[in-house]
C-alpha cells in the first residue's frame, strides 16, 4: 500500500484543522474487519439467548439466522430480561481478537501518529476500548458532558476514536455531540470535581447525563453522524457526550483511546483493574 497515496489528505492543513476544531472525520475504516466484529457479536448474542432463553430462540427459529434481528431484537430482549446479559457481552467483545484487529488496524495507527506528529509506525498504548450498545430511548448508562483527560491516565497524551460498528449512525439513532474548539478551553462541568477526585483514587465514574457545562455558550455544538467505514478522532480535552438513541434499534458505537507511549511509564495506571483488590502472598 502506498501510504502517501492512501492518506494524501494528511497534510499541514489537516493538522491545523484538527488542532483548531479538536476533531476530524475520516473515511478509512476497513469494512471487512467491521463485518468480522458484526459476525462475532451476532454469535455471542445468539449463544446467550440459546443458553439463557431458549424459548425466545424457539419462538423465532425462522428469524435467528438474520444477523440484524439478533443484533437488535435479540439484544433488546436480553437487556429487558436482565442487564447483566448485555453487560457480559459488552465486557467480553472488547477483548476479542476481531475487535482488537479492527482498532489496531495499521491505517488507524498511522493517522493517530500523524496527528501526534510521530513516526507513522510508532507504538501506541490503547485503553478504554469498548463497543457501546445503547438501547432505544434509554439513557441510564449514558455519559453526560465530559472530557476524558479528567478520568483517564493523568498527564497522558492521547487521542480518541469513535465509530459505528453495525449500521450508519444517523441523527435519529444518536450521534456524538461535541463543543467544537472546547479542547482549547478545558471547560469545567458540574461533574468535574467529582471526576478529578475519583481519578486520583483510580476509580471509574459515569457523569450525569444532564451535567451542566460552564461556558458552553461560547462554543458551537455539532452533532457528528457517521456512515459505516467512517470514524471521528478527537482530542482528549474536547467536551462531548453521546446523543440519545431515539430510534427502535440498538446503537453500536466503538471507542478507543490511543496513548503516546513517550514516558507513559511515569504516569501509567492499568484502568482495566481499577476496582480489583489483589492480595499479595508473601513467600518465606
Amino acid at each position: 500500500m502506498d501510504y502517501k497515496k492512501k492518506f494524501q489528505n494528511l497534510n499541514k492543513e489537516t493538522l491545523r484543522s484538527f488542532n483548531k476544531k479538536g476533531y476530524l472525520v475520516f473515511n478509512f475504516i476497513d469494512k471487512h474487519k467491521l463485518n468480522e466484529v458484526k459476525k462475532d457479536l451476532y454469535i455471542m448474542i445468539l449463544d446467550s439467548l440459546k443458553f439463557n432463553f431458549p424459548e425466545f430462540v424457539k419462538k423465532n427459529k425462522k428469524k435467528i439466522k438474520n444477523k440484524n434481528f439478533i443484533l437488535n431484537d435479540g439484544l433488546i430482549y436480553l437487556e429487558k430480561k436482565d442487564h447483566k446479559h448485555l453487560a457480559k457481552i459488552y465486557d467480553i467483545i472488547a477483548k476479542t481478537t476481531s475487535f482488537l484487529n479492527l482498532i489496531c488496524d495499521k491505517k488507524i495507527i498511522r493517522v493517530i501518529n500523524f496527528l501526534f506528529g510521530r513516526d507513522k509506525d510508532s507504538n501506541l498504548y490503547i485503553n478504554s476500548n469498548s463497543i457501546r450498545m445503547d438501547m432505544p430511548n434509554d439513557k441510564r448508562f449514558y455519559y453526560g458532558w465530559h472530557r476524558d483527560n479528567n478520568t483517564n491516565i493523568k498527564g497522558s497524551n492521547f487521542l480518541q476514536l469513535w465509530m459505528p460498528i453495525i449500521s450508519n449512525i444517523t441523527p435519529n439513532i444518536g450521534g456524538l455531540r461535541i463543543l467544537e474548539g472546547s479542547h482549547l478551553a478545558n471547560l469545567k462541568t458540574s461533574e468535574t470535581e467529582n471526576e478529578k477526585k475519583l481519578q486520583k483514587q483510580k476509580r471509574a465514574m459515569r457523569t450525569n447525563y444532564d451535567a451542566i457545562v460552564y461556558g458552553r455558550e461560547n462554543f458551537e455544538e455539532n452533532l457528528i453522524t457517521l456512515n459505516l467505514g467512517q470514524c471521528v478522532i478527537f482530542q482528549n480535552s474536547l467536551t462531548h457526550k453521546g446523543g440519545l438513541n431515539k430510534s427502535t434499534k440498538v446503537r453500536y458505537a466503538a471507542n478507543s483511546f490511543y496513548h503516546d507511549t513517550y514516558l507513559l511509564d511515569n504516569k501509567f495506571v492499568n484502568l482495566d483493574f481499577k476496582n480489583k483488590k489483589v492480595k499479595v502472598h508473601k513467600t518465606s
